[in-house]
Formats: C-alpha cells, structure tokens, sequence
C-alpha cells in the first residue's frame, strides 16, 4: 500500500513537471487602466522553401489574444516588420496567406505603425513597421497543425514574403490552451 502510495505521488510530481513546461515565446500582460489582459506568442518566421530570397527584412508574428470580458477573447496577428523597406499595405490591404497549401485573406484591422530606431549592436538606424489582422479561434487552430505556414505582405511598391514552420509554430497549442482559460 505504501509502495503503491509512493509512486503515486512519483508519477504526479513527473506529470505535473511535464505538463507545467511554459513557453518563453508566451508573455501576458495587463492593462493598468482597462485592466484587460492580453497574452503574446512571438513566432520567428524565415525564408520560404522555393520563395525569393529574404533580403534583410525580419519578420515576427504576433499572435495575441485579448481578454475583453468573461469568457470573451479577441484574437489578433501582428506583424513585426524590421530591418527593411517599409511595406505599408493599403488602408483596406489583406495579408494572402496559405496553411499547408489553403488559401486565405487576412484584413488589416485597425492603424498600421511604423518608425525609425537605431540599432546599437549595428551601429545603425533602421525602419519597423507593425501591421495588425484579425484572425478567428477557428484559423489559429488550423495554424497550430499547421506544417508550414506562408504569408505574403503586398504593399505600396514593395512586398515580403516568409514562412513559419511547424517547429517555429510549436507554441501556439499551449498559447490557445492558455487562451482559452481566460
């Protein structure tokens, strides 16, 4: 019986360690005047198999969920340009997406911003520009199985084009998981 008790408690504590395993990638953050809460993934993405070269634009995405209320989440997926020429997509722009081969549209929700910083390790100044879509429950959880993941950024004489992997895209379970407790 103590035996049997014992490595009860054993497989709990295991179990509770591999379940309890967070992201790095994961960040919440709290609004101190609204008081919403919203919880980031940041995914690397990188050049797509067969696609252009990637020039110098690094590209993260954003993927954000936004505790408006009990049991109310907004989704969003931002896009973290640096490093590159601006693309500024037009007002009513779309992302054009393809998950494992589907197409889809993502539609520019809300101001896109964009700036100048200098970066200290390159000793140099370079532009960013964030643009923000919406995105259903329904699409991250078609992205979250996703094997590769492509996206293309048409904007005003200039575009960019990346892929995130299902390796880079590994998080994204435990953040809708995370998500989905709020």
């Amino acid at each position: 019986m103590k035996r049997a008790a014992a490595m009860l408690a054993v497989l709990l504590l295991v179990t509770m360690r591999l379940n309890a395993r967070e992201s790095r990638h994961i960040h919440e953050t709290t609004d101190p005047y609204s008081g919403e809460t919203t919880l980031t993934l940041d995914v690397d993405t990188g050049r797509c198999p067969d696609g252009p070269p990637t020039g110098s634009t690094q590209v993260h995405l954003l993927i954000s969920a936004t505790q408006l209320g009990p049991h109310q989440v907004e989704y969003n997926l931002t896009t973290d340009l640096a490093y590159g020429g601006i693309v500024s997509p037009a007002k009513h722009g779309e992302m054009d997406t393809l998950i494992d081969g589907l197409p889809s549209q993502l539609p520019v929700a809300g101001a896109k911003t964009k700036w100048r910083e200098y970066d200290f390790s390159h000793r140099r100044p370079h532009n960013r520009e964030m643009i923000p879509y919406d995105v259903s429950l329904a699409y991250l959880d078609s992205l979250a199985d996703a094997k590769l993941f492509q996206f293309r950024i048409n904007g005003k004489g200039n575009s960019v084009e990346r892929c995130a992997t299902a390796r880079q895209l590994r998080d994204l379970h435990e953040f809708l998981n995370a998500a989905a407790a709020y």
